[in-house]
């Protein structure tokens, strides 16, 4: 059976920085990964981060905050 290809979910994107949700094994049925997120619409596994091993991470901060402070530290690229 063909796969079709459908774009991950952009999460947010700040500074002209997108960021997009990743998959349980890239499949969108399988539901997203809590901590992960990626800079690649095809979720190169080079583009992709843990928010929780960001500088700013801490438990009680929405994960748009952490990932809109490194970004804006340059922790987090455009690929």
């Amino acid at each position: 059976m063909p796969l079709l290809w459908v774009d991950p979910e952009l999460f947010i994107s700040h500074n002209g920085v997108p960021v997009y949700h990743t998959y349980i094994d890239r499949n969108m049925d399988a539901g997203r990964l809590e901590y992960h997120y990626t800079t690649d619409i095809c979720e190169e596994p080079s583009h992709e981060f843990d928010v929780r091993d960001l500088p700013s991470y801490r438990p009680e901060t929405e994960h748009a905050e952490i990932i809109k402070s490194a970004i804006e530290m340059g922790e987090i690229k455009t690929p």
